[in-house]
């Protein structure tokens, strides 16, 4: 498999095309190529090479033998006449022994010919034939999803893969729910997951139910970074989505002063009022969005002038805030706060934690790193007893590159040797790759916390950075 086929599974994957790759993965989600690369020139094709394998590539044979004594494995593209799944088999019952936990052959065909099946048994490889009431169910959870793939077999193997997806990220009561949920608690609980985020990239919107064509509708991000082709909204993007319920839910609501009102007479504004904390969570909704660069929500592929639903809204936090009072230059109680070691105090359980998030940051900025190195610990040990994992990976993050300016700010700040050394052997020990292979979050949230910790983004914008500064 090339590389570059990557993103038909997703950003997550890590591929690993030879042994030294393998200590650097930063998920738990891999494209092991063990039968070789092109680039790499280390094919697996004969008997010998199978023989050979351990004294070739030891690190990826123990990976491997790691995974089928322990994990159950699914065998996808194989037929039963294909010698490298023999070999394959052979291979790892030969080294593991009773070891070998049962693994699974998927066959796209409906049924499977008895003496077949006896032999793969035989193996410890159960064979799996594609039900029909795959595809009744699909429909079922994505009614309006639409697969173009010429091939019966190819259909089946991706409703198969397709399915598998859904169980894994979202289980079928979630889908349920999803169902028979008003779209506004769609979008929030999605939105939700990104709490800890004050923005959301919209490549990762692009892919998020209820706006993804991943999940049940068809929607676009259209980046006008990227294409230039209205002026008026260089700085930000319009999304664009088939999902109808997303646009009734924008024609029932209007944002007038920065407030969001529902329009009277409008028969979704009274389906909005039986939600629960529906203004909550309008505003929670369209302040995560227009932090995210959504300037204006559309329906796809139309061009009418009454398709141009503007998000006028912008979320008043208090002035009392330390993150508000530094964006509005009011230094002098902030600094008299950070000196009085007030702001350090502020980090009640009243106050959310991507508020508290806020504080760190502004003290890093003002090169207050130690005390935002305490502000960022005490999070993370609360987040972590919430289990609020994407928080604590984010405060672990932060931790590191506040320590290091701890320590190069360390002789003019005056700071004890004995704390300065506290904090670099604690930088020492977190492991930001171990964090993402263990965490069981949503795909989604997952790969943005990859992109924070391979700095994908940092280079992303740096060059965006770049690109106005030139037009300017």
């Amino acid at each position: 498999m090339n590389e570059h086929q990557q993103t038909f599974f997703g950003s997550s994957y890590t591929v690993i095309k030879k042994d030294k790759e393998l200590p650097y993965a930063v998920n738990d989600e891999y494209l092991i190529k063990m039968h070789g690369d092109w680039e790499e020139m280390n094919f697996v094709f004969k008997e010998d090479d199978y023989l050979n394998y351990a004294q070739n590539f030891p690190l990826i044979e123990s990976f491997v033998k790691g995974i089928f004594s322990s994990h159950s494995v699914l065998f996808i593209g194989f037929s039963f006449s294909d010698s490298n799944l023999k070999q394959i088999v052979n291979w790892v019952k030969r080294i593991l022994g009773e070891d070998f936990q049962r693994a699974y052959l998927f066959q796209h065909d409906n049924e499977i010919a008895p003496h077949q099946e006896k032999y793969f048994r035989k193996k410890g490889i159960l064979p799996i034939a594609y039900d029909s009431s795959i595809t009744k169910l699909l429909a079922e959870i994505e009614p309006k999803k639409e697969v173009v793939i010429s091939s019966e077999p190819g259909r089946r193997t991706y409703n198969f893969l397709r399915l598998l997806e859904l169980f894994n990220y979202r289980d079928y009561e979630r889908l349920k729910k999803a169902r028979t949920q008003h779209v506004l608690d769609q979008m929030y609980e999605s939105l939700k997951q990104f709490d800890a985020f004050n923005s959301i990239p919209p490549s990762t919107l692009e892919n998020l139910f209820p706006f993804s064509p991943t999940r049940l509708q068809l929607a676009k991000v259209k980046d006008y970074h990227r294409e230039p082709t209205d002026a008026r909204h260089e700085t930000g993007n319009h999304l664009q989505t088939s999902n109808e319920k997303i646009i009734a839910l924008m024609q029932g609501i209007e944002f007038k002063e920065g407030r969001i009102l529902l329009k009277e007479n409008s028969p979704e504004a009274e389906a909005i009022k039986r939600i629960p904390h529906f203004e909550k969570k309008l505003a929670y909704v369209f302040d995560k969005l227009r932090s995210s660069q959504i300037n204006c929500i559309q329906r796809i592929d139309d061009n009418s002038k009454d398709n141009h639903n503007r998000i006028n809204y912008v979320t008043n936090f208090s002035k009392e805030l330390p993150f508000v009072q530094w964006l509005d230059f009011h230094y002098k109680p902030l600094l008299e706060a950070v000196h009085s070691r007030r702001l350090m105090a502020m980090g009640s359980s009243v106050r959310p934690l991507r508020e508290r998030l806020l504080d760190g940051l502004v003290l890093s900025r003002l090169h207050y790193y130690l005390e935002a190195y305490e502000v960022y610990s005490d999070i993370g040990k609360e987040a972590l007893k919430n289990q609020d994992f994407v928080t604590f990976f984010i405060c672990q993050h932060n931790k590191i590159f506040v320590g290091r300016m701890v320590e190069r700010s360390a002789d003019y700040r005056n700071h004890p040797q004995d704390l300065v050394e506290r904090v670099e052997d604690e930088i020492n020990t977190i492991d930001l790759a171990a964090y993402l292979r263990v965490m069981h979050l949503e795909k989604e949230v997952k790969g943005l916390l990859t992109g924070v910790f391979r700095k994908d983004f940092f280079e992303e914008y740096s060059e965006r950075t770049k690109e106005s500064h030139k037009r300017f």
